[in-house]
């Protein structure tokens, strides 16, 4: 039987992809503070009108796209009063749970295999949930799918530093695949706080994997989508320097880029108002980052070895990126500060033309 998954670089030609999907704006209907309820439906709405176009740009160039379901509500009333749906997950429940607009954090696509991860934020536990029909289809078409054994979570855990030695935990978003090859940040048993997950789970990502792939650390910390864009055989784009590279890729060519996008005007005037601040910080800290530090210019999908899509436009960097045959198309992802995600964090490619290449030997 052939798998309708079978994917093993970031860069070999496109076939199918998933594409995240955010809350719709009824999501919100039952906020009470208008300011608040008008900026979150405005973000789901321009949210999935950018998603859409993505979506054409992909059936345009012949691939076929999948998109995860909202399967839980936000809100619900209690004597009068908005609250949180709380969902009740194993030992612990959880309101607000993320949506499925990363479908790249917590799911590693590699071969033929659909690898499923944990996160330490409960919110999080639910997120593959949304593909799972998705996932049930390609399993019964052929493909291998492997999920990471549950965490028993802490509450007053604040990072995977707290789950080391203890849980099986590692994002899917801090490796890339690069023929035999995957690459991959460090773990928490290094000493970081930025660290996306422990130790025990690299160890099992990598025997899920199996023998057949060879793993290589970053020195860095957090999702390398952030940090490292492989654009073809021998071609890389990162912020990192070279000698912090995994050790294969310092050999090839690298595109660095050392400014990051700017934070739009519009968007610094947001986060300045209270109401963004208090439902921020209360309720949404594990659903957007902070964005202060993103390179979006780094967080590149590829449509094969001569088309990548970027984000927002940057002339400068494209104009080079020309120079090795490869044509950039820019794309704005309006809400993507607001997210604190790029094109790589919202896609998950799931079909490559090309098979196991070594690219190192």
């Amino acid at each position: 039987m052939t798998s309708p998954v079978l994917v093993y670089s970031e860069f070999q030609p496109l076939e199918e992809v998933i594409v995240g999907r955010a809350y719709p704006p009824d999501a919100y209907d039952l906020v009470d503070d208008t300011q608040l309820r008008d900026m979150l439906r405005r973000v789901a709405r321009e949210t999935e009108e950018d998603f859409e176009r993505l979506v054409k740009i992909f059936t345009d160039a012949g691939v076929t796209v999948r998109r995860p379901q909202i399967l839980h509500d936000l809100y619900e009333i209690h004597a009068n009063v908005c609250e949180p749906k709380m969902v009740d997950i194993g030992p612990w429940r959880s309101g607000y749970p993320n949506p499925p607009i990363f479908p790249r954090d917590l799911t590693l696509t590699i071969g033929t295999k659909i690898i499923n991860v944990y996160s330490r934020v409960p919110s999080r536990w639910l997120e593959n949930q949304a593909c799972h029909d998705i996932f049930v289809e390609y399993y019964i078409k052929g493909a291998d799918w492997i999920s990471m054994p549950p965490p028993l979570l802490d509450a007053s855990s604040g990072s995977y530093l707290d789950y080391e030695g203890k849980a099986v935990l590692f994002h899917a978003a801090a490796l890339m695949r690069c023929g035999r090859d995957v690459f991959h940040t460090r773990p928490a048993s290094a000493l970081s706080s930025f660290a996306k997950g422990t130790d025990l789970g690299l160890r099992w990502i990598k025997e899920a994997a199996g023998p057949e792939f060879r793993f290589h650390p970053a020195n860095a910390f957090g999702h390398l989508d952030s940090k490292i864009a492989l654009l073809r055989p021998s071609l890389l784009l990162s912020w990192l320097p070279r000698e912090a590279l995994p050790e294969p890729l310092q050999s090839w060519d690298l595109i660095p880029v050392e400014s990051k996008t700017p934070l739009p005007d519009e968007f610094i005037r947001l986060r300045r108002r209270r109401f963004y601040k208090e439902f921020v910080s209360k309720w949404l800290q594990e659903w957007i980052g902070y964005v202060d530090e993103t390179h979006f210019d780094i967080n590149a999908f590829s449509l094969g070895p001569d088309r990548v899509l970027m984000n927002g436009f940057n002339s400068e960097l494209f104009a080079r990126i020309r120079k090795y045959g490869i044509e950039p198309i820019p794309f704005d992802f309006r809400h993507r500060f607001f997210w604190d995600g790029g094109l790589h964090c919202v896609t998950l490619d799931v079909r490559r033309t090309g098979g196991c290449v070594d690219y190192f030997s």
